[in-house]
């Protein structure tokens, strides 16, 4: 066992599929430790929450890493470069709604990606596709 010191107490923490790095999450970044010297390879400054959590993708190309427990982002494992960023519920609908891609069942382990405009599309070939409400009469109107 070798003891190693962090740059502020641990959140989380993870191996790689291959176990071959540790990642650990501090309230103030992530180290990358190879898991045969248990020496630092590289860190990832980054500001986070007692509810981070990380989870490498299956091929150790890149990682999940929850900041507060809501908003997951994909990182690139060895550059640590952004390559996607989950929106907030709000921004959600509003793809919904304009019938542009968009993200449902959100939790750090799945990820649905939604175009909306193809899913309708192929609803449509099935004879399932939803028609848009018909206008509302203005308030103080009637129905005929």
């Amino acid at each position: 066992m070798r003891f190693v010191a962090m740059d502020a107490d641990v959140v989380a923490e993870a191996f790689t599929s291959r176990s071959d790095e540790l990642a650990v999450c501090t309230f103030t970044s992530v180290s990358f430790l190879d898991s045969n010297r248990w020496e630092i390879q590289r860190r990832f400054p980054v500001s986070l929450d007692r509810n981070a959590r990380i989870i490498f993708m299956p091929d150790d190309d890149s990682f999940w890493l929850v900041r507060d427990g809501r908003t997951p982002a994909l990182h690139d494992t060895h550059t640590l470069k952004l390559c996607f960023h989950c929106r907030s519920a709000p921004s959600l609908w509003r793809s919904v709604r304009t019938g542009t891609i968009s993200q449902s069942a959100l939790t750090v382990e799945h990820l649905q990606l939604w175009d909306v405009r193809d899913l309708r599309k192929q609803l449509g070939e099935l004879d399932l596709d939803w028609k848009p409400a018909a206008a509302s009469p203005p308030l103080g109107g009637r129905l005929n």
